[in-house]
């Protein structure tokens, strides 16, 4: 009977995966399963032919919950419109608040009449300034609304997958100041108003960075985290520390629950009435719930809440409780609520971490050294329970994680979350040593910050594996689920372990092809190749937005290349200094570390020196190319040609062509009519299978001879989905057509791969390509 609740919890996920899979045609083939099966169990004994029938019709009832059809929810989109909304959330911004709430009704215009909807969910942005509604008000607003973009490719952060697992229809812009129709009354809009008065006290009295941090923390806040601390902490594998994660709820519970017991164990009446404990639980439970609901309840926190409240209505019953039947039961509430949850990595992080560490063997300790000892090794069960879900969802994992735990968790986890919450609560009753408190609190964050600064080159260490295939996935899979016992159990089982998994692994580790490959990454509007051969790896262009260096690499490249097992670069080439080619390029030669930086002579701005300047840093080869260059290895060559003087800034980038044998790729950059006229009539080998098409596809490039010439059989256009330039244009995309040419664009949600191997070319499926 212990394994009963393990195994209904199983048995829904298996339904649930079933279902997502197959969809709602499912349906039917399992409940004929499901009848098969009651029959087949009446060999059975009574208790097994039970726990049987109990399972198959978990498994049902995960298929059910899945393929569950949605009612659509009509939203006007693309359209400014007055809105009705209902506050769930306000999050406080640097740049204003973003509200949260139903669609309760829409009008064109202030003459017009509501028009009730169906209740659909609305995230609405709206500037800094003016009062901030909390849960229940109900504001009107004049906004357009629009649904959330899809992902750039496949390793890239999912904006619809985001927007539905919270229950998102659509989102926008507030383009009026907000008029309040109804103020929100009861327990959770006063819960509400509390955390907008909580925010608003560290806001004020901490700095930008450390308020970042401590609203994360607190009220699950993470608009304000400073990026390279969010992607710092996300490289060493602290990046749990810097949410509402079930640790932080679990300190927090564990707190007020001791303190409240020790106070109920010196009053006579409590103690022979209700009994301490029992007391203590009966109010920290409200409390749990209260704090849940306070942090927006997001699935790592919903999970923490659930199992506490199973754990406290276990003491008030005088109940034993078990762990991890607690967490079954968590898994189990959560998934029937949302079965969306399970494809959530913090959802699948946070139940991997804390289903380790309850079965983790505990060992005594009992001087400093051993309580070390056991932090690294508890530590460390938990970073190995974890890594298959890391690897599979960002194809990384780090090294130095238990050490991590150690060093750079404490200060936030232990000082700074319980100094913030009496510092706020101090603040909000107006009483003295407020001030102090949340001093204390943000000088517990810097003192994290530069433990993690000062230790990055040790800390951030990690394996760039890829995402794995199947065999490596449950090699992995293996290692996590014998974690547990690490250090504890005989060392015959570890080394079965350790070498079953290892040889499920092996196949799985990434290596250099010998063939050429050319990816055309999504990064939005702008240009980026990576470009594998025998000779090395070679990443062309890498674009920026402006205002906010590094996003686009963080967001799109990085991601992308460490799913693809990639970790280090051979060569960045920057074909020319247009901030959709360079305003990335300095991120990705310090991630990259390559051994050769290439760019084009005349070509002059403040991305592009900061490209130089990193490329100084890392100790690479700068190559300011104003003559071709050609290199040859085997099979494989390398032409890069420069722009002439006297050129645009488009036409005077650097045009690369790669070959494997007599097949080649043609990668143009941003070049123009007149340099494609001048390859024409200067370039006699411009053939190519593979062609990036000139300029994303605009009017001024792709002239009839060039393409003439070059004969390509695939052509790809780097191109934002709804740009504003209307790229590729339709005129161009007909051009291609009549052509007979492949017309392939990055805006269509994953990469575009080609691959040759100098007999033959092919595109891969790009949801199951990796580089072997």
């Amino acid at each position: 009977m212990w394994l009963l609740l393990p195994l209904l919890t199983l048995a829904l996920i298996v339904g649930i995966v079933i279902g997502g899979v197959g969809g709602a045609s499912v349906a039917a083939p399992a409940l004929l399963a499901w009848i098969v099966a009651s029959i087949a169990t009446l060999g059975f004994g009574r208790g097994q032919r039970a726990g049987l029938l109990a399972m198959c019709a978990t498994t049902l009832l995960g298929i059910v919950v899945a393929t569950l059809p949605e009612e659509p929810v009509e939203i006007p989109l693309d359209e400014v419109v007055h809105c009705a909304v209902r506050v769930e959330r306000t999050s406080l911004r640097e740049d204003g608040w973003t509200i949260t709430g139903k669609l309760v009704a829409t009008r064109g215009s202030w003459h017009d009449d509501w028009d009730a909807h169906e209740q659909g969910t609305v995230v609405i942005h709206r500037a800094a300034g003016g009062w901030a509604p909390t849960y229940g008000d109900l504001l009107s607003v004049r906004a357009s609304l629009a649904l959330p973009n899809r992902a750039l490719h496949e390793f890239a952060f999912d904006p619809v997958a985001y927007a539905q697992l919270r229950g998102i229809d659509a989102s926008g812009s507030a383009e009026s100041e907000l008029i309040l129709l109804s103020l929100g009354h009861g327990l959770r809009p006063a819960i509400d108003r509390l955390r907008v008065r909580l925010e608003r006290s560290i806001v004020t009295r901490t700095g930008p960075r450390e308020a970042g941090v401590l609203l994360a923390i607190l009220t699950g806040d993470k608009s304000r985290l400073d990026p390279e601390l969010r992607a710092s902490f996300a490289a060493n594998g602290a990046a749990h520390v810097l949410a509402v994660s079930g640790l932080h709820l679990g300190l927090i519970c564990l707190a007020l629950f001791g303190t409240l017991r020790r106070l109920f164990q010196r009053s006579a009446v409590v103690a022979r009435w209700i009994g301490a404990e029992r007391a203590a639980a009966l109010v920290t439970l409200p409390a749990t719930i209260g704090y849940v609901l306070l942090t927006g309840a997001p699935a790592s926190a919903v999970r923490a809440g659930i199992m506490a409240t199973i754990v406290l209505s276990a003491v008030i019953l005088n109940k034993k409780s078990s762990g991890i039947h607690a967490l079954c039961m968590a898994v189990f509430a959560m998934l029937v609520m949302n079965p969306s949850w399970l494809a959530d990595v913090g959802f699948q992080l946070s139940v991997t971490a804390t289903g380790s560490l309850i079965l983790t063997v505990k060992r005594s300790t009992d001087s400093l050294f051993s309580w070390l000892v056991e932090g690294l090794r508890i530590s460390a069960v938990a970073s190995l329970a974890t890594t298959p879900v890391l690897l599979w969802h960002f194809g990384a994992t780090p090294v130095m994680s238990p050490l991590t735990n150690l060093v750079v968790v404490p200060p936030i986890a232990f000082l700074a979350l319980p100094l913030a919450i009496v510092g706020t609560f101090l603040d909000v009753l107006r009483l003295p040593g407020a001030g102090w408190c949340l001093w204390a609190a943000a000088w517990s964050v810097r003192l994290s910050v530069t433990i993690a600064s000062v230790g990055a080159p040790l800390l951030e260490l990690s394996i760039v594996w890829g995402r794995p295939h199947a065999l490596g996935l449950l090699g992995w899979s293996l290692l996590a689920v014998g974690s547990p016992g690490l250090g504890c159990t005989s060392r015959r089982a570890h080394v079965s372990v350790i070498l079953l998994a290892a040889s499920l692994c092996v196949w799985d580790v990434p290596t250099r092809s010998d063939d050429l490959l050319v990816h055309a990454i999504p990064v939005g509007q702008g240009d980026c190749t990576l470009v594998e051969s025998p000779a090395g790896r070679m990443l062309i262009d890498a674009p920026g937005v402006r205002g906010r260096p590094g996003a686009t690499a963080s967001r799109a490249i990085v991601p992308y290349l460490q799913g693809r097992g990639i970790r280090r670069l051979d060569v960045v080439v920057v074909t020319h200094a247009d901030l959709d080619h360079v305003g990335d390029a300095a991120a990705m030669i310090r991630w990259g570390m390559p051994d050769e930086v290439w760019l084009s002579a005349g070509q002059h701005a403040a991305a592009m020196s900061r490209a130089l300047a990193a490329a100084e840093e890392v100790g690479a080869t700068i190559r300011v190319l104003q003559l071709p260059l050609a290199r040859v290895r085997g099979d494989s060559s390398l032409v890069a040609l420069p722009g002439g003087p006297n050129l645009s800034r488009n036409d005077g980038g650097l045009v690369l062509r790669v070959c494997e044998r007599a097949i080649c790729a043609l990668l143009t950059g941003d070049i123009e009519e007149s340099r494609e006229a001048m390859l024409v009539g200067a370039v006699p080998a411009l053939r190519a299978d593979y062609l990036k098409v000139p300029h994303h596809g605009s009017r001024t490039s792709s002239t009839p001879e060039f393409l003439d010439m070059v004969r390509p059989r695939v052509a790809v256009a780097h191109v934002g989905r709804g740009n504003r330039f209307g790229f590729p244009h339709s005129d161009i995309v007909a051009r291609y057509d009549r052509r007979a040419i492949r017309f392939r664009r990055t805006d269509a949600g994953h990469a575009i791969l080609w691959r040759t191997d100098g007999r033959r070319w092919w595109e891969p499926a790009a949801y199951r390509f990796r580089s072997r």
